[in-house]
């Protein structure tokens, strides 16, 4: 047999905001990439995301590398976006320090103008993340859209 009631204890701390270290960078102005696949090689040539819509202080952004930076180190959500004016034949893929993330790979076998990604994996204080694209025609990122878009997103 149950018995009444008690009164209602004091509420707890607030938890952690678990999504508050992150940031976000499109592009949305456009522009061609011209691919250098004797330069660029299997690590592609990095996407231009010179709009940067949301960053937390602890994820920085290089607008000269076109390369995130993590300030900590931490377990992290990143997800691409590519979305060519004309449809290519080639690869998108997440580069972090320089290395493909293989599990981030979208290899198109026809031409196609959508390619994207998610991949979980740990970031370390220094890491530098970048979405690089191989192809051998000329990428067309059309303007006042979406023409390609990155999200970092720690999770712990």
């Amino acid at each position: 047999m149950d018995g009444p009631t008690g009164p209602a204890g004091p509420t707890g701390p607030a938890g952690p905001n678990v999504t508050a270290t992150h940031t976000f960078a499109t592009n949305y102005k456009g522009g061609t990439v011209l691919p250098d696949p004797l330069r660029d090689g299997l690590l592609g040539v990095t996407v231009p995301l010179p709009n940067v819509g949301q960053s937390s202080t602890k994820i920085d952004f290089d607008k000269t590398s076109n390369e995130f930076v993590s300030k900590i180190d931490g377990y992290f959500q990143i997800s691409y976006n590519l979305n060519p004016s004309t449809p290519l034949v080639g690869t998108a893929q997440i580069v972090i320090n320089n290395e493909i993330i293989k599990a981030s790979v979208m290899t198109s076998q026809l031409a196609a103008n959508h390619f994207s990604g998610t991949i979980l994996t740990p970031l370390h204080k220094g890491d530098r993340v970048s979405l690089r694209m191989i192809s051998i025609a000329p990428i067309v990122l059309p303007a006042q859209s979406a023409g390609a878009s990155l999200l970092l997103l720690c999770l712990g």
